[in-house]
């Protein structure tokens, strides 16, 4: 996993990310990707909001941050290819028990037949990890289809427990 950083002790960074995610400030994208040192070459797959929660939110935090990812490292892609198959609760709210199996079969391809190169560097995309079961559930996906080089990676780490 890799994270541009931690939000423990890092109260301005938590309001940063909160009013990017639910406040819809999407400019913030490009200041929270700029915390990354260094962004690696590879695919980036933004983690997928259901379809009901996209359009609440109105906008995929993750595909966001993936394209931002993509404006500094101009050699690598952008695939939205993985699905939201089932609504979940959302992970903020959740204990880390709970966290663990509240996505249990919660992600898919959005086309079914994709074939991914098992050669090629896949990064899930996402906002906040806090238990890595976000990441984990989505590499599960992309190994059925043919990936062999996955890690995650996300503007924070939030351990909170």
């Amino acid at each position: 996993m890799i994270f541009a950083t931690t939000l423990k002790d890092n109260p301005i960074l938590r309001k940063t990310i909160h009013n990017f995610k639910y406040k819809g400030v999407k400019s913030l994208a490009k200041r929270l990707v700029e915390l990354f040192e260094e962004v690696p070459t590879g695919v980036f797959i933004p983690v997928p909001l259901h379809k009901k929660r996209a359009q609440e939110r109105g906008f995929n935090q993750a595909l966001l941050i993936a394209n931002e990812l993509k404006l500094i490292n101009t050699t690598s892609q952008v695939a939205d290819i993985l699905i939201r198959a089932k609504a979940t609760e959302n992970q903020a709210y959740k204990s880390r028990t709970e966290r663990l199996h509240n996505l249990q079969n919660a992600f898919g391809m959005r086309d079914a037949e994709t074939k991914l190169d098992p050669s090629q560097q896949y990064f899930v995309v996402d906002d906040v990890s806090t238990t890595g079961t976000t990441v984990r559930e989505c590499s599960q996906v992309l190994r059925k289809h043919g990936a062999k080089y996955i890690t995650g990676i996300v503007i924070a780490h939030d351990p909170r427990e």
